[in-house]
C-alpha cells in the first residue's frame, strides 16, 4: 500500500512473498513501475462516476492491472455512488474484479451490489479495541454474507494506532507483534479468507 512518492522503493519487494499492491494512483506512470517491479496493482478508483469511467477505459489493458479498488471503509450511505461506479467499471472493464474493504461485515449486504471481491478489515490490537478473535470472526461473516459466492481477502493489522492517531495510550495502541500478525493471519484463513492484504 504505497503512497505514489514511495514507488522508488517497490524494488525491495522483488523476490518476496508480496505480488501485489493496493491502493496506489489510477495512473499510467504508476502502473508502469508496478509492472517494472514485477509486480501487480489494484489502483484505487476516483471517487467520482466520471473519473472511474475514464481511468478504466484509459487503463484497462495495462499488464500491472490486477483490478480495481473502489471502497475505502465506505458508510452504507454511499452505496449508491459506490454501486454506480461498479456498474461502470463493469461496463469499461469487465476482464478485472473490484475490490471493497469494508470495516463492519454486517454492510456487506447493503454494498452486496458493488464488488467482486470483499476485503474485510478487523484491527484489533490496540487500546479498547475488538478481540483478536475477529480476525477468525470477520471472514467468517463476510463469507456467510456473501453465500460464499466472493472471494474474501482479508486486511490484517500492520500498524499501531499511536503510529496514525494519537490517543494518549501509546502502550496499548502499538504495533502487533510477531506472534499476533501470524495469528491474525492464520485466524483469517481458517474463517474463510482466500487471500491476505497487509
Amino acid at each position: 500500500h504505497p503512497a505514489d512518492k514511495e514507488l522508488a522503493y517497490l524494488g525491495r519487494l522483488k523476490g518476496s512473498p508480496f505480488n501485489c499492491v493496493i491502493e496506489c494512483g489510477p495512473r499510467k506512470e504508476t502502473l508502469d513501475k508496478v509492472h517494472a517491479a514485477g509486480l501487480m496493482a489494484f489502483p484505487r478508483s476516483p471517487w467520482r462516476l466520471d473519473g472511474a469511467t475514464a481511468v478504466a477505459r484509459e487503463l484497462r489493458d495495462h499488464p500491472a492491472l490486477l483490478g480495481w479498488y473502489t471502497i475505502d471503509e465506505a458508510p452504507v450511505d454511499r452505496v449508491p455512488d459506490k454501486t454506480a461506479i461498479y456498474q461502470s467499471f463493469r461496463a469499461e472493464d469487465p476482464d478485472h474484479p473490484v475490490i471493497a474493504v469494508l470495516d463492519y461485515p454486517r454492510n456487506t449486504d447493503a454494498f452486496l451490489g458493488t464488488f467482486d471481491i470483499l476485503a474485510p478489515d478487523p484491527y484489533p490490537v490496540g487500546y479498547k479495541r475488538v478481540p483478536i478473535s475477529s480476525a477468525a470472526d470477520y471472514p467468517a461473516q463476510c463469507r456467510e454474507r456473501t453465500y460464499g459466492l466472493r472471494p474474501v481477502w482479508q486486511v490484517p493489522q500492520a500498524f499501531a494506532w499511536d503510529w496514525c492517531h494519537k490517543h494518549g495510550h501509546p502502550k496499548e495502541d502499538r504495533y502487533p507483534t510477531y506472534a499476533e500478525l501470524r495469528s491474525m493471519a492464520w485466524q483469517a484463513i481458517a474463517g474463510g479468507a482466500n487471500g491476505l492484504l497487509w
